[in-house]
């Protein structure tokens, strides 16, 4: 089995990277009615991806299969909640694996890669917003012993539920 190569991110990544982007963002999409990709959608995921690529805070990865960049991660370190610690943690913003992908390992050794890069900036835990109605990367994170915090709502603004 060829060996799993995790590296950061350079721009010369970023067409392939942008192709695992919009394969998630779709399926993201298709999965929940509620999510819809932009019509200039790669566009903005683009100048984000750049702008993550030149920051301190943020780590961008790619897992790379014989020379191929077959998944990425985008994380970074946050400030929480004033008055509480942790003062900072780690969040993972994006974890996609490209899915014709054959081999396994690649989402499990991007997020090592990013905790080692949260432990050299002494963080100590991460955290991730996993969609509901992706079962697989729920099923994904519950396998790493990831445990549910706090449950995240959606309220439409002109909703008249409850007034």
């Amino acid at each position: 089995m060829p060996e799993i190569i995790v590296r950061r991110a350079s721009e010369g990544d970023l067409e392939r990277m942008r192709a695992i982007w919009r394969e998630a963002a779709d399926q993201y999409a298709t999965l929940d009615p509620r999510y819809k990709v932009a019509p200039d959608g790669e566009a903005q995921w683009e100048t984000a991806l750049r702008s993550w690529l030149v920051r301190a805070d943020t780590a961008v990865l790619v897992g790379v299969i014989e020379g191929k960049p077959l998944g990425y991660l985008v994380g970074m370190v946050e400030h929480g909640r004033p008055g509480f610690l942790p003062e900072r943690y780690g969040y993972v913003s994006e974890l996609a694996v490209d899915f014709h992908t054959k081999q396994g390992g690649m989402g499990r050794a991007l997020l090592k890669a990013f905790k080692g890069w949260l432990a050299e900036q002494g963080i100590a835990h991460l955290e991730a917003r996993v969609p509901l109605a992706q079962p697989i990367a729920q099923a994904f994170w519950r396998a790493l012993g990831a445990g549910k915090v706090y449950d995240q709502m959606w309220l439409p603004v002109g909703s008249s539920v409850g007034e």
